[in-house]
């Protein structure tokens, strides 16, 4: 039973309760459990993700207490999104970091912290909740909170087979391979570097040609400022210049210990712009593996993708998924924060938003980048 009581509600033996600073430093130490042992980066990386977010004033956060003592946490992000015509725009929040003690899992604290969020900002300006990131156990928990599933997480990808199986084969002696090449530097009107230049990337967007029946991500200065300071990823930027102007840039998370790359952002006036980068970081074997979110991709993308040697099943990535036991898909989440029930509360203007057919996405929406 759960009874209100101001910021907090007491569910079974635990209370839950609004995020306060107080307990910051227990959380950062509950959140070993999914980000490691390094404590420095932790807490880097929580001040970068819900302290310094542009568009919060103040974190938000829900904290399952029991005993006193922080047994759970779940973060929110929020993020701004725009109709293509610019008319309209909105806010949604998004379920993140969410962490629950090892001795309190399976009691149901996850979906408890997710409702108490969706009641406490039911009359505020945030449109829905979205679930862009989390594990197969939170996706259950959304799904019994009420979320509904509105994007099937699949990938496209692409294999330097050679590249790969020399890996594999070193991981076996437990030898590390040899480090990324060099890859920094200027190919003619292609520049390589781990810099952002969020500015240039601002002012691209603001001149690539929107469909009004869709739904985008806002990636305005303030965002970009912010996004790829990511303490706990490393990114590459791919510039395609023409003088002065950037034409186009696609954005690599790369994983060192693998040599894998994956296309998380990427904007361009022109298609053969993205045609040209992606023609440079294969033909230079710059990664063992690519992979790009495969949602709603434009056509023309797609036949590019296709082109270059990109699928989206392989023999690799099946093996892989029968070693790991993976059987379960992923999905992207989404849940009004007024009564689901009422139909106009899932659109916007006049797009349902419960279809993947009606948004732009690129995987920078997700914190797992």
């Amino acid at each position: 039973m759960i009874r209100n009581k101001d910021q907090k509600v007491f569910y079974k033996d635990y209370e839950i309760r609004t995020y306060h600073p107080d307990f910051k430093t227990q959380i950062i130490d509950l959140e070993r459990l999914l980000w490691g042992e390094d404590a420095r980066k932790n807490k880097a990386y929580f001040e970068w993700k819900f302290e310094n977010s542009p568009y919060s004033g103040e974190m938000i956060g829900t904290i399952g207490l029991y005993k006193g003592k922080v047994i759970s946490f779940n973060g929110i992000s929020i993020l701004k999104w725009f109709l293509g015509d610019k008319k309209e725009f909105f806010y949604t929040i998004g379920s993140t970091g969410s962490c629950v003690h090892v001795d309190h899992r399976r009691k149901g604290l996850h979906t408890t912290m997710v409702s108490f969020i969706n009641k406490k900002y039911k009359k505020s300006k945030f449109k829905v909740m979205t679930g862009f990131s989390g594990n197969l156990a939170s996706i259950a928990s959304g799904l019994k909170a009420g979320w509904v599933p509105f994007a099937k997480r699949k990938y496209l990808r692409r294999y330097n087979y050679w590249e790969f199986m020399k890996r594999e084969f070193l991981k076996i002696f437990n030898t590390k391979p040899t480090k990324i090449q060099n890859i920094f530097g200027k190919y003619g009107n292609i520049e390589v570097t781990q810099n952002v230049n969020p500015i240039a990337m601002a002012n691209l967007k603001e001149k690539i040609p929107m469909n009004k029946n869709l739904i985008y991500l806002c990636q305005d200065l303030s965002f970009l400022q912010w996004r790829f300071l990511n303490p706990r990823v490393k990114y590459i930027f791919y510039y395609i210049w023409n003088n002065d102007k950037l034409n186009g840039y696609i954005v690599i998370k790369y994983y060192n210990r693998t040599g894998a790359g994956k296309i998380v952002d990427y904007a361009y006036l022109d298609v053969r712009s993205f045609q040209e980068i992606l023609n440079l970081l294969i033909t230079r074997r710059h990664y063992c593996l690519l992979h790009i979110l495969d949602v709603n991709l434009n056509k023309d993308l797609i036949k590019i993708l296709y082109n270059f040697g990109f699928h989206q099943r392989d023999l690799i990535s099946k093996l892989i998924s029968k070693k790991r036991k993976i059987k379960k898909e992923r999905y992207f989440l989404i849940k009004p924060l007024k009564d689901e029930k009422q139909e106009h509360y899932w659109y916007i203007d006049n797009l349902d938003m419960r279809k993947i057919k009606n948004w732009k996405l690129t995987e920078i929406c997700s914190d797992d980048v």
